[in-house]
């Protein structure tokens, strides 16, 4: 049986999502206490909107996802097809989010200059360009890692690895008995 070479993009999303997870589990833990601890004299403030209440939702469902791609990528290092198929899943949601977090940051930018009193000439375009660029500088590498998931060199080593059994954990020899 031989081992299976893992590929480098294999390797490399699999290390980034456990970085990533990992950091999404840490950061929505103390947003989420941090909100906890605030809440009391955030809820009596009557400028607050009504739905930051749901924050600790977005917050739990953050961890939630942190926790999905973390574990998906320790398994997709192992070559798991189901991890490919969960982190290509996670893949989205990032790109779904980047897209509309763009879409809301640039309606937002340009309203607010737009009724804003003395705006200089092209800081409404400057704050859209800043939108579009963050879009790119983010989503330029979650739309690669999907096209990496997607391709046919992690398939087929994932393939290969299932038909092989090359990355299986290894089997532990039984304990010696003990002579007494």
């Amino acid at each position: 049986m031989n081992p299976v070479k893992r590929p480098t993009s294999v390797t490399a999303i699999g290390w980034v999502w456990i970085a990533l997870g990992g950091f999404m589990i840490f950061t929505s833990c103390m947003a989420f206490f941090i909100f906890l601890a605030m809440w009391g004299a955030l809820s009596e403030e009557p400028a607050i909107p009504d739905f930051v209440k749901y924050y600790p939702l977005l917050c739990v469902a953050n961890i939630f996802l942190g926790a999905a791609a973390l574990v998906s990528a320790i398994n997709f290092l192992k070559l798991k097809a189901w991890a490919r198929t969960v982190l290509e899943v996670v893949n989205w949601i990032v790109l779904v989010f980047l897209i509309g977090f763009m879409g809301v940051w640039v309606f937002f930018w340009n309203f607010l200059t737009s009724s804003a009193p003395d705006v200089p000439e092209g800081f409404t375009s400057m704050g859209i360009a800043g939108g579009v660029f963050a879009l790119l500088f983010y989503g330029v590498p979650v739309v690669m890692a999907i096209k990496c998931l997607r391709g046919s060199t992690v398939k087929e080593a994932i393939r290969t690895a299932e038909q092989d059994g090359a990355l299986a954990a290894p089997s532990i020899p039984p304990l010696p008995t003990p002579r007494v």
